[in-house]
């Protein structure tokens, strides 16, 4: 393995932070991204099984395939958007030209034609797979945007910390906003959820043509020598980015476990605790704990480094979720847990994409390849493979413990319902955070890495 450099001390440490406006354009396209994903996310399930009139195994089959084919997109876009060159940078134009396709089929994906039970499902598949598809050609960009923005990597620690601020926003809109806005409007619940998710459509491409406007990307050393690279060799240069590797893995686990529970959540509400009606309360409780934790992370790198402070964070939290499932008699006892595993798991959670611009420049110091679009697509490959495996896992077990819509469960359902929102992720959070012990990045090394880049493509 090549030896890191030395950091040298000749030299400033930071290029300063970004202007203001860029870093609120940067966040607010993030916030439109969870617009749309956290529908998908937290409501499809529920849609698809309540009001559109699937079965539950057949709804998640349905999103199992649908996460595995937006999953397959991701490389293909990461190369495309590495080899794009125009006036507004590499990754940009994807946010004014994409913002249009992926708002109007997220309204598609939520309405419910007219027609018998093979013309609805055709519909749910033809719907969802478009809209993986136009959801992929606006996230792989964004997310590699952020190694374009600065080079800088504790205010990259903090534009994380912003993104995943946001993120959380757009998430909290729809969690407390949907349920009663798809229970007023239109008078059906068929039309209610049409029209909400236009409406939350409408707001993501407004936001996202606010991020195409405010943000700029700077000039960065060896990027544009990528158009002249094939696609094994970035292929084979990221399998021996082993930080890379390792941070996948353990962001892999972490994202089967945190899509297991918002999968879940809003069954544990209804039919664990008996509260439906505390979901849209306790999930603005939930997030704005987890503002608070994402808002500490950039004080707790600063002290402890991005690897402690990700290990801390989920460690706690896992813990937290465990404890949870203790607690399932006491609506207050189990949403007080549920807060703070929120607090705690924001921090890795904020961390993620803050550290893969860290592993693209380690990437490209070590084999010379820069390749920033792929390495995000790879990133959300596995997270959109992961929330399939979660959709569809939960879809599996309910079916398996005896679930039934809208009625009464049988007690192997409400078990079934608890460990998937408690035990079983909070193993898998567990499991996912041995191969990170491995992980070997640090902000000396960073700094070294970055001169040194700097140095050779002078």
């Amino acid at each position: 393995m090549r030896p890191v450099p030395p950091a040298p001390v000749a030299r400033k440490e930071s290029d300063g932070r970004l202007p203001a406006v860029q870093r609120f354009g940067y966040g607010i396209g993030e916030a439109a991204l969870n617009l749309l994903v956290a529908g998908i996310s937290n409501y499809l399930l529920f849609f698809y099984t309540d009001v559109f009139g699937l079965t539950a195994g057949a709804a998640g089959l349905l999103m199992l395939i649908g996460r595995l084919w937006d999953a397959s997109n991701d490389p293909l876009m990461g190369v495309l958007a590495d080899r794009t060159e125009s006036r507004w940078g590499k990754f940009r134009p994807y946010l004014l030209f994409g913002a249009a396709p992926v708002a109007a089929l997220t309204a598609l994906t939520f309405t419910t034609p007219a027609w018998g039970a093979t013309g609805k499902l055709v519909w749910a598949y033809t719907t969802f797979l478009l809209w993986s598809m136009a959801f992929t050609a606006v996230a792989v960009p964004y997310n590699a945007l952020l190694v374009n923005l600065t080079s800088d990597p504790q205010e990259r620690t903090s534009l994380s910390a912003i993104k995943t601020i946001f993120a959380v926003l757009g998430s909290l809109a729809v969690l407390v906003l949907a349920k009663p806005m798809t229970e007023s409007l239109g008078g059906t619940l068929h039309t209610g959820y049409a029209l909400t998710f236009s409406l939350f459509g409408l707001a993501a491409f407004l936001m996202l043509l606010i991020c195409f406007a405010c943000t700029r990307e700077r000039s960065v050393p060896g990027a544009r020598a990528i158009r002249k690279i094939g696609v094994r060799k970035q292929i084979a240069a990221i399998r021996r980015n082993r930080p890379f590797l390792l941070l996948v893995l353990f962001f892999t686990l972490f994202q089967v476990a945190f899509s297991l529970f918002r999968t879940v959540e809003i069954y544990y509400f209804k039919y664990v605790l008996g509260r439906g009606n505390l979901f849209p309360a306790a999930m603005l409780g939930a997030h704005l704990c987890a503002i608070v934790g994402m808002s500490w992370m950039p004080s707790l790198v600063k002290r402890l480094e991005k690897k402690s402070t990700a290990l801390a964070g989920c460690g706690v939290g896992a813990s937290l979720i465990g404890l949870t499932f203790l607690a399932s008699q006491s609506p207050f006892l189990a949403i007080v847990g549920i807060c703070l595993s929120y607090l705690f798991l924001a921090v890795p959670f904020a961390l993620f994409f803050g550290m893969v611009p860290d592993t693209v420049e380690y990437g490209q110091w070590r084999t010379g390849i820069r390749s920033a679009g792929l390495v995000f697509s790879l990133l959300t490959f596995m997270q959109k493979f992961s929330m399939g495996v979660a959709v569809a896992l939960a879809s599996w077990v309910l079916d398996a413990a005896g679930y039934v819509p809208g009625q009464a469960q049988t007690p192997s359902a409400v078990l079934g319902i608890a460990c998937l929102r408690t035990i079983l992720p909070m193993c898998l959070l567990l499991v996912g955070m041995i191969p990170f012990l491995f992980y070997e990045l640090d902000r000396k090394q960073m700094v070294a890495i970055v001169r040194k880049i700097e140095d050779e493509t002078a």
